[in-house]
Parts: C-alpha cells; sequence; structure tokens
C-alpha cells in the first residue's frame, strides 16, 4: 500500500504532512484539483477517507498489527522441536498460515513443526536457542 503521508519538520517538531497537499490550505489544494468534483480527487480527501476506514475497524494500530502474521509462507524460520528426547532448534520453510479460532497465528514449518511465533516459531538460531535455554532455566533441569 502506497503511503499518502510523509514525515516533516517545523521549527525541530515532526508533524505529519499529506503527499499532494503538503503545506497548501485545503481551499487551495480544491483549487489545483479542479478537474474533480469534490473530495475523491483530492488527496486530503483521500486521506481523510483512508483515515477513516482505519477507525471504523475499531482497533488501535498496534491490535491490527497483532493480528498480522511475522512471516510469509516461502520464508526460512526456526523451530524448536524435540529430536532424541531433547528440545533443538531446526530451520526450515514457512509452508502454512493459519488463525486459530481465538485468532492466535499458527505457523507450519515443512518437515519440522508447528507452532506459535515466538514460542516455537522464531526468526533467527539465536533466539531459537536463548528460549531453549530460557526453558531449561524455568524447569531447573536440562530438556
Amino acid at each position: 500500500m502506497e503511503r499518502m503521508t510523509y514525515e516533516h519538520d517545523v521549527a525541530g517538531n515532526k508533524c505529519w504532512q499529506i503527499k499532494g497537499a503538503d503545506n497548501s490550505l485545503c481551499k487551495e489544494v480544491c483549487d489545483e484539483h479542479a478537474d474533480h468534483i469534490g473530495c475523491p480527487g483530492c488527496p486530503i480527501g483521500k486521506a481523510i477517507d483512508r483515515l477513516a476506514e482505519y477507525e471504523n475497524i475499531g482497533k488501535s494500530p498496534k491490535e491490527i498489527s497483532a493480528l498480522l502474521p511475522p512471516c510469509k509462507i516461502g520464508d526460512e524460520v526456526w523451530c524448536v522441536r524435540w529430536y532424541h528426547d531433547k528440545l533443538v532448534p531446526q530451520n526450515g520453510i514457512v509452508s502454512e498460515i493459519k488463525y486459530t479460532k481465538d485468532m492466535r497465528i499458527l505457523i507450519k514449518v515443512k518437515y519440522v513443526g508447528l507452532g506459535s511465533w515466538g514460542e516455537k516459531i522464531f526468526p533467527t538460531e539465536e533466539e531459537a536457542l536463548a528460549a531453549i535455554e530460557a526453558k531449561r532455566s524455568e524447569r531447573n533441569y536440562w530438556l
């Protein structure tokens, strides 16, 4: 999705501008887009419509991003799995991403395992090893 806004600095303060409107007043932008009837072709009108769509969802950006998968099919990830009675990290390729009824994300790593991001599936081997160490520490014995 193409951004409709950009960050702008005014006297050392961060503010946002709408692409195509910049620092112009609404009427000035409207006059520049005289070939359009009303707001539909205006960058300010488009930005307001998009904001309204997000607000209609009724969720914060943080809540929305929590529903998005942290990886995509075809990505290489690391899965913590049991092998010869020990937890070990094994890399593999994401083959499926699905949601449970309670909207948790489950990630299937082809020929390796299935699990949740940050619990059983990790972006790097180091993070997978750290998770194994944390489990060992909390259980107070070697897994």
